[in-house]
């Protein structure tokens, strides 16, 4: 029987365990989705947005009670040592359940640290053919940046 061996590793992964326990606990996620999760919970507390209750619902992350406006939220974390990730896939985006796209982009130790909110028109203009969205390109256009 083969072994493996690695003590940073493994105190890494216990250390990101008890963190993900920390977020579970205190309600900032409720899945192990928690990337998405953590993009969702800071947008909605950055622009005082309601959560969609229900995590299966298709369509919209939350929702502006007073404007009466439904946002769809993506987001990315950016790894110092991954340089090539950095589009969001839309393949199961439909535009007609939501008024906004938010792109949310979090550094490597999962801190906010971009927003970017998009309209329909924005979407289309900035979608690659294979349905993703790349946040370099975002960034060099004039789409609205609501938190940096």
């Amino acid at each position: 029987m083969k072994s493996f061996e690695n003590l940073e590793l493994k105190e890494k992964l216990e250390s990101l365990g008890k963190i993900r326990e920390f977020l579970f606990k205190n309600n900032y996620i409720n899945s192990n989705k928690f990337v998405g999760e953590l993009g969702e919970y800071f947008s909605s507390k950055i622009l005082t947005l309601e959560l969609n209750k229900r995590n299966n619902e298709v369509g919209y992350d939350a929702e502006d009670k007073i404007m009466g406006k439904k946002y769809e939220i993506k987001t990315l974390q950016e790894h110092d040592f991954n340089k090539k990730r950095s589009t969001y896939s839309l393949k199961n985006l439909n535009v007609h359940k939501f008024d906004y796209l938010l792109l949310v982009v979090l550094d490597k130790y999962y801190w906010i640290k971009e927003i970017w909110k998009l309209n329909k028109e924005d979407i289309n203009q900035i979608k690659t053919k294979s349905g993703s969205i790349d946040i370099n390109k975002v960034r060099n256009s004039k789409i609205e940046k609501i938190y940096l």
